[in-house]
């Protein structure tokens, strides 16, 4: 096998990389590496060392993004805490510390077949019967993974620390970006205004997931629905449940909700021409979740609330919370093409329209307009 070029698709060091396969699991008759698209801060590369299918997650080299979460070591860390548990995770084979290897972190974990449940909706599954057992999946591990017994000292905190020190880095964290860009989100600025002002009492704190969706979520590939994995745990750690469930919610459509882009947000923003693609990003979101067949998002609490007593309340705030976020990281993400377009992901140019999409979408939800 060569050694001196890269795997299919990727920046990674071929050569390397098997002489790391071959030192951890002896020699292979074939080695394949072919990084996968999606994602918008860590890298994933299924990796076939012979026989045996893995998939390496490392940091990008170049186009890092400030604040996000490029700790693969923790998120391997997670995954080892969460083996054996209720919550469905791949197996963490091996990690990686030094540098002088691939020229970043990276570890290794066992490839799980199956599907992500996002864009589209699996045929098989279009039936009232698997609408609603797919919604209670995915409310279930979400509530298995706040009730998981841990030990404090194997499992690192959320970055922002307390609720209003979350608050507090998503500004600063806007407001950096927008110094850059030079951008005018106003918007977005008067809701982290009004979180500022709204910061409730948090509830007790619990192993969290930190970016929890539908398409974080891979669906086994079997007739009925059943989740055989979580996968991106790159913002995980220990944290505020509420704000883990209020961040799926605002990834769980329903068909009354506003659109963000009404003939006011066209007129401020002019006749863009990502309209339509943006749409059809966010569709990766999972919005056919808003077929009548699919749980409600107030069915998905009550059951929440049931199965793991822990009350959800301040959902407005904590809704609004998780698009400010999002807001703030995805600006990042634009003032890294701003700064770096050679190295930017393919989604990167879109950021230009989405951060004003998820600052009306937070403003629809802090004015009460779209409802739990």
């Amino acid at each position: 096998m060569s050694n001196t070029d890269t795997p299919s698709g990727t920046g990674i060091d071929r050569g390397a990389l098997e002489r790391y396969l071959e030192e951890q699991f002896g020699p292979a008759e074939s080695f394949e590496a072919t990084e996968q698209d999606g994602g918008s801060s860590n890298r994933t590369v299924f990796v076939a060392w012979g026989e045996r299918e893995l998939v390496l997650r490392c940091a990008p080299e170049h186009e890092r993004v400030p604040y996000l979460l490029h700790d693969v070591l923790g998120e391997y860390g997670m995954l080892s805490v969460l083996t054996g548990t209720a919550v469905p995770v791949p197996q963490p084979v091996a990690s990686c510390a030094d540098t002088s290897v691939l020229g970043v972190p990276f570890y290794l974990m066992e490839r799980v077949d199956g599907e992500i449940l996002g864009g589209e909706e699996p045929a098989r599954f279009a039936t009232p019967e698997c609408r609603q057992r797919v919604g209670e999946l995915v409310i279930d591990t979400l509530a298995s993974l706040h009730t998981v017994e841990y030990d404090p000292s194997e499992v690192r905190a959320v970055p922002e620390g307390t609720t209003a020190e979350a608050v507090e880095a998503h500004v600063r964290n806007l407001e950096d970006a927008l110094g850059t860009t030079g951008r005018d989100l106003d918007r977005a600025l008067e809701v982290g205004e009004w979180l500022r002002e709204h910061v409730p009492e948090p509830p007790e704190r619990t192993l969290v997931h930190g970016d929890y969706k539908p398409d974080n979520t891979m669906m086994a590939p079997s007739e009925s629905p059943q989740i055989t994995a979580v996968l991106d745990w790159e913002m995980a750690g220990v944290g505020n449940p509420r704000a883990d469930l209020g961040w799926l919610l605002n990834y769980w459509s329903e068909a009354a909700d506003p659109d963000p882009i009404t003939p006011e947000f066209e007129e401020r923003y002019g006749d863009h021409e990502l309209y339509g693609t943006v749409t059809e990003y966010t569709r990766e979101d999972s919005t056919f979740m808003a077929h009548p067949s699919y749980p409600s998002r107030a069915e998905l609490v009550d059951r929440y609330e049931r199965r793991t007593g822990i009350e959800y309340r301040h959902d407005r705030f904590y809704r609004a919370l998780g698009l400010f976020k999002l807001t703030a990281i995805c600006e990042r993400f634009y003032e890294a093409y701003l700064e770096r377009p050679e190295t930017a992901k393919d989604t990167y140019p879109m950021m230009e329209l989405i951060p004003p999409v998820l600052a009306e979408r937070a403003t629809l939800v802090v004015d009460g307009e779209t409802r739990l």
